[in-house]
């Protein structure tokens, strides 16, 4: 084993005998709104140009947090 070495695909460093893992964080600028939907609070609003962090891929909606909140997003808008 190489005395340091970085594995892109999880993100693995090796130090000698000591393995490091580094979870990588996705983040994302918003290309569009949106409003969400009335009276759901598993959709999140979200305004074009902000960072948000990708939780989980979905095919139509993507887990997303934002300022502490959690919810989903159209995939479009990211």
């Amino acid at each position: 084993m190489p005395p340091h070495r970085l594995d892109a695909s999880s993100c693995f460093y090796y130090i000698g005998a000591t393995i490091v893992s580094q979870q990588r964080e996705n983040y994302n600028w918003l290309i569009a709104d949106y409003n969400g939907q009335e009276d759901d609070t598993d959709f999140l609003p979200v305004a074009n140009g902000e960072v948000v962090r990708v939780i989980q891929k979905g095919a139509v909606y993507y887990q997303v947090e934002k300022d502490d909140e959690q919810g989903k997003v159209p995939f479009e808008c990211l």
